[in-house]
């Protein structure tokens, strides 16, 4: 089975099922809200396509990434603002990307995000 995103005359697959996966988590809120969503699924002789209105709000959580190079990106819904900080106080910025000075081990980087609505997700590593 798989789902793709339907915008005008473009479909994307963004999520593919692992048929032994017991779940699945599908993380609309990191694309843009589509026009439509379009699962099919595959016998491997058969296919069947069945579109279906999208969600009305698709908002996840702000997840910190980190990236190869010892970066750290704020994975969060577009026109979110964010703020990032160390748990000791020290402000490290407001943009999407960030770069952690060398510190302890117990020391922990707190990524502050605030939705257009005004609710407040955070998140820790």
């Amino acid at each position: 089975m798989s789902v793709a995103l339907r915008n005008r005359e473009i479909t994307t697959t963004v999520f593919v099922a692992d048929e032994c996966a017991p779940s699945e988590i599908l993380p609309l809120w990191r694309f843009r809200a589509p026009v439509q969503l379009v699962v099919s699924a595959s016998d491997g002789w058969n296919a069947v396509e069945q579109p279906v209105d999208p969600p009305k709000a698709a908002v996840g959580p702000a997840l910190i990434r980190r990236l190869s190079d010892g970066r750290f990106w704020a994975d969060v819904p577009e026109r979110w603002q964010v703020a990032w900080a160390l748990d000791d106080g020290q402000h490290l910025g407001k943009t999407r990307l960030v770069v952690a000075p060398p510190v302890r081990r117990t020391t922990r980087l707190v990524l502050r995000a605030m939705p257009p609505d005004g609710e407040t997700p955070s998140s820790t590593r």
